[in-house]
């Protein structure tokens, strides 16, 4: 799964800030139901450890994330290698929220007024 900051970016395949796109092969996808500071988010968790949080609009995005990266984790446990496509989720990408590592340094969330 990768990041692209816009329609053009993933045509031109330049992902977001440089991310490398991330494995799904053994990842486990759910709702974060101990995170309180905002709702409706979900947990990645990848089998090198990492894990990354999403925060959808609503339920039925987050309920729509859920579904597809379920069925994409499920098609590479299935032993097919080839690069598959996430279906496109109602509205907008859920966006990812702000990691606390020093190394990053940007946020996917504008910056308040």
């Amino acid at each position: 799964m990768a990041f692209f900051k816009d329609a053009k970016s993933r045509a031109l395949g330049l992902p977001c800030h440089g991310e490398e796109p991330l494995g799904l092969r053994d990842a486990l996808c759910e709702v974060a139901a101990g995170y309180k500071k905002k709702k409706h988010v979900f947990k990645l968790r990848l089998s090198n450890g990492s894990e990354w949080l999403f925060h959808g609009k609503d339920e039925e995005e987050l309920q729509a994330w859920l579904g597809g990266l379920s069925a994409a984790i499920a098609e590479c446990r299935g032993g097919d290698s080839k690069a598959q496509s996430l279906p496109l989720p109602l509205g907008p990408p859920a966006a990812p929220l702000p990691r606390k590592d020093k190394e990053k340094r940007f946020s996917f969330f504008p910056k308040k007024k």
